[in-house]
C-alpha cells in the first residue's frame, strides 16, 4: 500500500503539533549565553548532556586564547573537508600530541561523534556485521 506524500506530511505535522502541545518537542532550543556544563534555556537552568562542551571548556580563558591565536594564524575555518582540502598543520599537530599522550602509533580526529562512527563503521565493518551504537 502506497501512502501519498501529502498524507505522510499531514501525519508528521499532527505528531509535531502534539509534541509541541505536550511540551515534549526539544529540537532547536536556543541557549541563553555560552553553552557549558550548565545552560539556561527558556529561563530554566539545566545540566547540558547533549553538547560537545559537557566539560565546560569552551569558556575557559586558556582555551579561548588558543582559539583566538589559531584564528589569527589559520582563519576561521579549514575551507574544506579534511579528506580533500581541509587538513591543516594544526590538525596534524593535535593528532601527533594525542598519539603521543595515549602511546599510540598515530591518531585521527573528527568533527563529531557522528562522523567518527560513520568513518569507523564504513571502514571496519562488512556486510553481516552487527553494530550497536548508543
Amino acid at each position: 500500500m502506497v501512502i501519498p506524500l501529502e498524507e505522510k506530511i499531514n501525519e508528521l505535522n499532527q505528531r509535531l503539533k502534539k509534541m509541541k502541545d505536550e511540551k515534549q518537542y526539544f529540537y532547536l532550543k536556543s541557549i541563553d549565553g555560552a553553552s557549558g556544563a550548565k545552560v539556561t534555556i527558556d529561563g530554566r537552568k539545566m545540566i547540558m548532556f547533549a553538547s560537545y562542551n559537557y566539560l565546560g571548556l569552551i569558556t575557559h580563558p586558556k582555551i579561548k586564547k588558543a582559539a583566538i591565536d589559531a584564528i589569527e594564524k589559520y582563519g576561521t575555518g579549514a575551507a574544506g573537508v579534511r579528506l580533500l582540502a581541509g587538513t591543516t598543520k594544526i590538525h596534524e599537530e593535535l593528532e601527533a600530541k594525542i598519539a603521543e599522550f595515549t602511546g599510540a602509533e598515530d591518531a585521527v580526529t573528527y568533527s563529531s561523534g557522528y562522523v567518527t562512527n560513520l568513518a569507523a563503521i564504513t571502514t571496519l565493518c562488512q556486510r553481516g556485521d552487527l553494530v550497536v551504537i548508543d
